[in-house]
């Protein structure tokens, strides 16, 4: 884990010990490098691009970007998913769960199902 220099700009990599060696590129990014990997193959590392220096969290091929109103990079992750950032200082960012719309919509019918279930016995 870490990063190289290719022939044009610096990437991220990740070396398995069964030897598979795979490339990190944040997509519109001018450089990637890779810090942090938990159990689970998620991976955090910085990029670059024109606005400036980001963390990212890499799950599956899905790139996360990690903002703060300085420049950040993110340097370690557990398997809770909690994130080590770092820049001006060090912080620990803890993932929050947020329901997708799909989700809040199932939430609703249940709840007014389960309204309409007690008006009918009152």
């Amino acid at each position: 884990m870490g990063y190289y220099f290719g022939a044009t700009r610096p990437y991220g990599f990740l070396y398995r010990s069964d030897g598979t060696f795979t490339t990190i590129n944040v997509p519109g990014s001018l450089s990637t490098a890779a810090f942090g990997i938990n159990n689970y193959g998620d991976i955090v590392g910085s990029f670059t691009d024109n606005s400036g220096q980001h963390g990212f969290l890499d799950r599956d091929g899905v790139f996360t970007t990690l903002n703060a109103p300085l420049p950040l990079s993110a340097s370690a992750i557990n398997d809770s998913g909690q994130i080590i950032l770092t820049g001006t200082g060090s912080y620990l960012a803890t993932p929050v769960t947020v329901p997708e719309p799909r989700s809040l919509a199932l939430v609703f019918i249940a709840l007014a199902g389960f309204a309409g279930l007690i008006r009918a016995r009152i």
